[in-house]
This record gives C-alpha cells, structure tokens and sequence, in this order.
C-alpha cells in the first residue's frame, strides 16, 4: 500500500470517531518488530497479530490503546482454547528471540532475493506484458494478466504454473510470504524452478 493511503484512513476515522483497526497477520514481525503500523508511522486502536508470533502454533493475540484494552472486562467475549499454554509458551519464546535477532532483515533479503530475481526472469523471457512480481521483498506477490499474444488466458496461465513449479517441488499460490527458516539457498533454487517455467510459458506464444 502507499504510505499516504494508511495517514488518510487514520484521519478519515478520528473525524468520525471510528476505531482503526489492523490486521496484521500478515505483516506483523514481516515490517520489523513493529509491524506494518512501525513502518508507515501510523498508530492504530487495535491491532490482530497471529501465527508467526507463536511461530505456526494456535495463536492470535489483539492489543491496541489502554483507553479501549480497559474495555475487555466489561464485554463478554470466549476463547475456544482459552485453556492451552503450549502456544503461550511458544510466543514468549518468539518475542524474546525477535529482541535479539533482526529477523525483519533476514526475511527482506532472503525475500529480496526471490522479488528481484523473479522481475528479472519475467523480463528476461518478455512477459512483462503478462506476468506481475511486486510488493515488499519480505512479503510479495505475482499474478498473470490476460493478453492477446498468449494462447492461455491468465486463469489458465496460474493453473499452468501453479502446476509446473509444484512438478519441481515449490508449493506457490500467488505469493512469497518469508519466514525466518527460509534461507538464500532456498530462495536461489525457487528462483531456477521459475527460470525453467517461465521458460515453458514463452512457448505458449508460439
């Protein structure tokens, strides 16, 4: 997203008195240890973080401003494993690690490596009319687009190589989310499947 849309969302809810809330599921860990509201410098009144802050265990967690946290109490809301503190255990683990460790860096140049690489590939085989890498190296995505020149539309392009890089052993569905176990290895050894499967793709225009 640009970094003015988040500032005018913010604005638009304070003129109306609205809650802003993030979902940050996604970005949460990814943008730094302050997540998406650390890196575009936007404060939110509620934020949603889950999976990676108990690395992959059950977990969600919401926090935001003391003035609605306070609130809590007085609402009744249940938990369906209110009960389980394996995963607590597990994101005490994952916070302290974080404070140590600059997993952020890690995963935008693993992740780097796989974003450049693929915009590379796409324009080494022309496709820059069909094919779209963009997004943050840390998390990213890809799709096709339909074009005359191409005898598969882009539905039957993402089918076809959806297909093809998992017969070469990457699982992809349109994006590149980075983990901390992902390492460059991983990401130069993605990045000769997709050499190879770009390749077949430029065929379809013959």
């Amino acid at each position: 997203c640009q970094y003015n849309f988040l500032h005018a969302v913010k604005d638009i809810t304070e003129k109306n008195n609205a809650i802003l809330i993030f979902d940050e599921i996604v970005t949460g860990f990814r943008h730094g240890n302050t997540g998406a509201q650390g890196y575009f410098n936007v404060m939110p009144d509620l934020t949603c973080i889950g999976k990676a802050v108990a690395n992959g265990l059950p977990l969600s967690v919401v926090f935001g401003s003391e003035e609605i946290m306070r609130k809590f109490p007085e609402i009744f809301f249940s938990l369906t494993s209110a009960g389980e503190a394996l995963s607590l255990a597990a994101a005490k683990a994952v916070l302290e690690l974080i404070k140590k460790i600059d997993v952020s860096k890690h995963l935008n140049q693993v992740g780097g490596i796989v974003l450049d690489g693929l915009k590379k590939l796409i324009i080494k085989y022309e496709l820059e009319d069909v094919m779209i890498a963009m997004g943050y190296p840390c998390y990213n995505r890809y799709f096709f687009k339909d074009n005359e020149g191409m005898r598969l539309n882009s539905l039957q392009l993402m089918e076809l190589w959806t297909q093809e890089i998992a017969k070469r052993g990457i699982l992809s569905c349109e994006t590149h989310i980075m983990n901390y176990s992902h390492t460059n290895e991983m990401a130069n050894e993605t990045l000769n499947v997709y050499d190879e499967v770009l390749n077949l793709i430029k065929k379809k225009r013959i």
